[in-house]
């Protein structure tokens, strides 16, 4: 499926029904499929699995989540975690399931991306190259993605604090966005790791259509991350009391860079990334090229000097 009339924050909060089912659950979650022979059964803690209920323009209708495991309900053999919510198991009934969301064939691109939320050249990738590349469902599954809301900030150790290049407003949506990103999972390392920025990313993005106004982000964090297991004042708080813990952690994330955004496909920076993101995935990838890299525009580009190992 290719979006491109509606922002992916607008597509996950308006075309799913909200549910918060799994929520209920104390240990683990299960969502089953209406057919059991073509859909995998999805299994996670009860917060991962409530933003996967909500989030995923892959599950089928007809969907039920139930506490507990997928082998409770009789799916006796494991497939392999999601390649975009990674904290799920899919579960099948059989050894020779044949899931619609297939078993990754080749190593993941790596895609990185470092930025600051009121940088117009960020706002322009984010909300252009970046928003399309990311609602392609089959990009996504071959690419893992990480991205870092700190860029150009600077830390002063002789006064404990931190100045943005575009003032104090950049330094507030940034640690927002960390704060997102880190409380996602409970884990402050996430910032670096990037196992949330896919679930992180409709936030992300809602604030860059926003061009980054702090003033929009409990708008933008209420629109677009309900079913996430997360609240507003989870996110407020984390500003308030940990702020210097998260921009810490988004200094240690971002490497030395020269420009922002400072886009990274599999260790070779892009130059023009609003020009090349695609292109670029689809060249890195090893495997079975998926649907959407067979545009001419993929096919003929090349590598240049430009884009730098």
């Amino acid at each position: 499926m290719i979006f491109t009339a509606l922002t992916l924050a607008t597509f996950l909060s308006s075309t799913y029904a909200k549910s918060n089912a799994c929520l209920k659950c104390s240990n683990s979650c299960a969502i089953l499929p209406p057919d059991t022979q073509k859909f995998p059964c999805y299994q996670g803690e009860p917060k991962n699995a409530n933003f996967c209920l909500n989030t995923d323009p892959l599950l089928p209708d007809g969907v039920v989540a139930q506490c507990g495991t997928c082998e409770t309900f009789g799916y006796t053999h494991y497939i392999q975690n999601d390649p975009i919510y990674k904290n799920m198991q899919l579960w099948s009934h059989g050894k020779n399931f044949n899931s619609t969301k297939p078993v990754t064939e080749a190593p993941k691109v790596q895609l990185e991306v470092y930025f600051e939320a009121l940088c117009p050249g960020c706002q322009d990738f984010t909300t252009g190259a970046l928003k399309d590349v990311l609602a392609l469902d089959d990009i996504r599954q071959i690419t893992d993605f990480k991205i870092v809301p700190y860029g150009n900030t600077k830390y002063d150790a002789s006064t404990d604090t931190f100045s943005c290049q575009h003032g104090v407003d950049e330094c507030t949506s940034d640690a927002y966005e960390l704060c997102t990103l880190y409380k996602l999972s409970g884990d402050i390392n996430s910032i670096g790791s990037g196992n949330t920025a896919y679930a992180a990313w409709p936030f992300i993005l809602c604030m860059e259509e926003a061009e980054g106004n702090p003033v929009e982000a409990e708008n933008c964090f209420k629109s677009s991350m309900a079913g996430s297991g997360l609240e507003w004042d989870i996110i407020s708080t984390c500003y308030k009391e940990e702020y210097n813990a998260v921009q810490t952690a988004g200094m240690n994330a971002t490497p030395s860079h020269d420009f922002v955004p400072w886009v990274i496909v599999d260790g070779r920076v892009l130059e023009y990334p609003n020009a090349s993101l695609l292109a670029s995935i689809c060249k890195a990838y090893t495997g079975t090229p998926p649907a959407s890299c067979s545009t001419k525009e993929v096919k003929e580009y090349k590598w240049t000097n430009c884009d730098k190992n």
